[in-house]
């Protein structure tokens, strides 16, 4: 997830060295944000140093910023230029003179929220006089690590449930799980627990109707608190999405299909094999013996008809809800 480049940067930052021109990019937002914030923070707090000028992509003139950038600072050490959703920027290619010869007394940032393409050439030049980040999409196996060590960092306890539930009922939006778990900290003192009593209360998330009861319902084949979870989203369909729902059953299902395969009653082997923490083990487990190998593959199957279904792909009129009844059913009870 972090890798040596973002470090850099981030040191960059701690100790005011920088390089005239920095690519904050890729497809993880969390982390380009983050950086971004950092960079925008530091220069705010020292105007007397830094004069600080923020620009957004779709309103950029490359041309006025080639010239500021070549104006020597007035008021202060640096000029800087922080260009906000830098992947719309019309005409990136006209920044290459700057590129091959960029002003030391100014240092420009692009948050760039896309994947660069780096068969172009203005990339290869960038690649020269600039620090790159490419902040790369998180997997969904990756999630739960990174939660945890960000509650860990900020020395807050947790339990495990917890933070799956908040997961779960999010989903993988980095942006969204880190706002959610920042507004739990104002409602608890250091050192304390985040419970899942915790996150019930504070996160809008019903006890008993939510994505992770529901999983739990398809891992122990209990049809009817399955179809009564379904229901309540149907009256809130805020709460969830049908998308959501079928990712987590999907990884659920997949994961199974692994552990069928596995030849080990090893819990520490066979967690890293599934790619799981091994207080979630025995929940396989017990869905193993609840669905066979030929069980999981028709599962799976079911969940991709119910996928294409929810996307209008041979369903005219079916709801997202009565989709997932239908799924369920299938899944559970045939």
């Amino acid at each position: 997830m972090l890798d040596k480049t973002f470090n850099l940067v981030k040191n960059n930052i701690i100790n005011e060295k920088f390089s005239p021109l920095y690519l904050i990019s890729g497809e993880e937002n969390y982390f380009i944000d983050l950086l971004t914030s950092k960079f925008e923070k530091l220069f705010l707090s020292k105007k007397d140093k830094y004069e600080l000028i923020i620009f957004y992509g779709n309103e950029l003139n490359t041309g006025e910023l080639i010239n500021n950038c070549k104006i020597f600072p007035l008021f202060s050490e640096k000029k800087i230029f922080l260009i906000k959703e830098a992947q719309n920027i019309k005409n990136f290619d006209n920044l290459k003179s700057y590129f091959l010869n960029p002003n030391n007394n100014s240092i420009v940032i692009f948050s760039y929220k896309k994947k660069i393409d780096k068969r172009k050439k203005i990339f290869s030049i960038l690649n020269k006089n600039c620090v790159i980040y490419e902040s790369k999409k998180i997997y969904d196996n990756q999630v739960f690590d990174f939660v945890c060590k960000y509650v860990e960092d900020k020395k807050y306890k947790y339990e495990i449930t917890a933070i799956q539930i908040i997961i779960e009922n999010i989903g993988n939006n980095l942006i969204k799980i880190v706002n959610e778990i920042d507004k739990l900290f104002l409602n608890i003192n250091q050192f304390d627990m985040i419970s899942n009593d915790l996150v019930f209360q504070n996160i809008g998330i019903s006890r008993k109707y939510n994505n992770f009861e529901l999983q739990n319902a398809f891992i122990n084949k209990n049809f009817n608190k399955a179809l009564k979870i379904i229901e309540y989203f149907e009256l809130n369909p805020k709460e969830t999405h049908i998308n959501l729902i079928i990712s987590i059953l999907f990884n659920l299902f997949s994961k199974l299909l692994i552990y069928h395969d596995i030849n080990s009653n090893k819990d520490d082997f066979v967690s890293k094999k599934l790619k799981i923490n091994p207080y979630f083990l025995k929940d396989y487990i017990k869905a193993a013996n609840n669905y066979s190998k030929d069980k999981v593959i028709n599962s799976i199957s079911k969940l991709k008809i119910a996928d294409l279904m929810s996307k209008g792909i041979e369903n005219k009129s079916k709801s997202q809800f009565d989709i997932l009844k239908e799924m369920s059913y299938l899944i559970i009870c045939k």
